[in-house]
């Protein structure tokens, strides 16, 4: 098993009000062949209070060894055949398991109003095809022994993530103390594999502030997650 990669990036600053970045790399693998991925970067600044980003890139993940050949469980003796033996659970190994590949696009508009007061907006997509994710492959056999529960890593499918958020920075003096304060929205969608997004809430908000003066810091915080889709599902592959 080898593997060999190079990366290369050229980075161009002409003026100040551009910046451009450009990179990519190249793998190549024994075992899952080769693969060449780039990345760009701009940064403009239209005037002094403006600053906008786009990050377009790709990527690839060798699955490894710890997914594609883990093996792991135990077997004990078997009630229902005395002398013989069986495993109540058992993960076996994947050797056909693929590399995962992403491609991801990000933009970000920060508009400053003052000094002391900022705005920023993002906006975000990934999408990931022969996505990893450990399966249960319900009840069988492994080397003729019944095993009552069967496991491996997978490749799920396709996955895409999208959002977006809005942050307002801010921070005043004051003649005996110093405020420095945030409030912040965002939103996060997706599937996997045709499936809702797991363990993310569609909808958050976050706000808070930070009072010092002379050796006292307070800083109270308000974070609000909306509801998440938890991805529980039996061996037959209905949802519990």
């Amino acid at each position: 098993y080898e593997n060999f990669g190079g990366y290369a990036q050229l980075q161009t600053n002409s003026n100040r009000k551009c910046q451009i970045i450009l990179g990519a790399r190249y793998d190549k693998n024994s075992h899952y062949g080769t693969s060449f991925n780039p990345r760009l970067g701009i940064v403009v600044r239209p005037n002094e209070k403006t600053n906008v980003k786009l990050l377009y890139g790709t990527a690839f993940l060798a699955p490894p060894p710890d997914k594609t050949y883990a093996h792991y469980g135990s077997f004990a003796p078997d009630p229902n055949n005395p002398g013989d033996v069986k495993s109540y659970y058992l993960h076996v190994a994947n050797p056909e398991l693929k590399p995962e590949k992403v491609r991801s696009m990000q933009a970000e508009v920060s508009l400053k109003i003052d000094d002391k007061k900022r705005f920023t907006l993002n906006a975000y997509r990934s999408d990931i095809s022969n996505l990893h994710q450990m399966a249960i492959l319900g009840p069988g056999t492994f080397k003729g022994k019944p095993v009552d529960t069967l496991a491996h890593w997978t490749n799920r499918g396709e996955a895409t993530a999208y959002g977006g958020s809005i942050r307002f920075d801010g921070l005043s003096f004051h003649q005996n103390f110093r405020l420095k304060y945030f409030a912040a929205l965002a939103f996060s969608n997706g599937d996997v594999a045709g499936e809702p997004l797991p363990y993310s809430s569609r909808t958050s908000a976050h706000a808070g502030l930070t009072f010092d003066r002379n050796r006292l810091t307070v800083s109270p915080r308000f974070i609000y997650q909306g509801k998440s889709y938890l991805q529980y599902k039996d061996a037959s592959g209905m949802q519990l």
